[in-house]
């Protein structure tokens, strides 16, 4: 009996894929069938080992998405891998976070242009949805909702 999770073809992007659940998501992918592009600060080589288990491609951007700055870079990147492969980006899993022992007055963000700490710049502003949203919504020259 076929698979009802079949996911051959497709592309899926994860943040924080090094560890933890980023991880066993990229792992889980690609265990359905998808090649997957892994985007984190730390090195994904584990990552890399368990997605080679499964056949599918994997592929590594190393990034800090605790700023918007490496948002264009990653897109491309990934958008070049799946390109790569025979494939599009497909899906996205924004998992990249981090904890760190902030004061709450420091972690909390109280509105546009006011300073806040470096977890939720990674957990709120690190987002690469609009981007990736923006590539999904557009392929095949057809609107798809997301």
């Amino acid at each position: 009996m076929a698979s009802p999770f079949d996911l051959s073809g497709r592309t899926a992007v994860v943040t924080g894929a090094n560890t933890g659940l980023g991880q066993a998501i990229a792992v889980a992918l690609a265990q359905a069938g998808a090649g997957i592009v892994a985007v984190g600060r730390a090195s994904m080589a584990e990552t890399g080992g368990l997605v080679a288990r499964t056949g599918r491609p994997f592929h590594e951007i190393s990034a800090d998405l605790a700023t918007l700055e490496p948002v264009a870079r990653i897109v491309a990147e990934a958008e070049a891998a799946a390109k790569g492969d025979g494939s599009r980006l497909d899906i996205l899993v924004n998992n990249a976070g981090i904890r760190k022992d902030e004061k709450i007055d420091e972690a909390i963000v109280l509105g546009p242009g006011v300073e806040y700490g470096q977890s939720p710049s990674t957990n709120l502003a690190g987002n690469l949805d609009q981007d990736v949203i923006t590539q999904l919504r557009h392929v095949d020259g057809y609107q798809h909702d997301v």
